[in-house]
């Protein structure tokens, strides 16, 4: 995608997508849409759980901020969340969870 005002790459910069109403008019919707660099998962704490049982699962993350990535944005927009899959031989399931975004060490 190239910016209108000198045609480079918009790289990691925002943009808006204009909408046209049923009048043939484009509107201005002042959404901003972001491109961002796919975070690298290297390490995670535990890869065992009974069904039962809630466990805290620490995952090291490279989120290559300032690299494309946007630490602000991502504390105030991104929506995290965890899915762990069932792969047993009787059932399979997923379920979503909350996650929570923390720095290393904890707290």
């Amino acid at each position: 995608m190239q910016k209108d005002s000198d045609n480079t790459n918009i790289g990691f910069d925002f943009f808006t997508v204009n909408m046209m109403n049923p009048d043939g008019d484009y509107s201005l919707n002042d959404i901003h849409l972001f491109y961002y660099q796919d975070p690298v998962l290297s390490n995670i704490s535990s890869i065992f759980a009974y069904s039962n049982e809630e466990k805290p699962i620490i995952i090291q993350t490279d989120f290559s901020w300032g690299n494309g990535n946007n630490y602000q944005f991502f504390k105030k927009y991104s929506n995290f969340t965890c899915k762990f899959t069932s792969t047993g031989y009787y059932s399979k399931t997923s379920v979503v969870t909350k996650a929570i975004f923390e720095a290393s060490p904890i707290g």
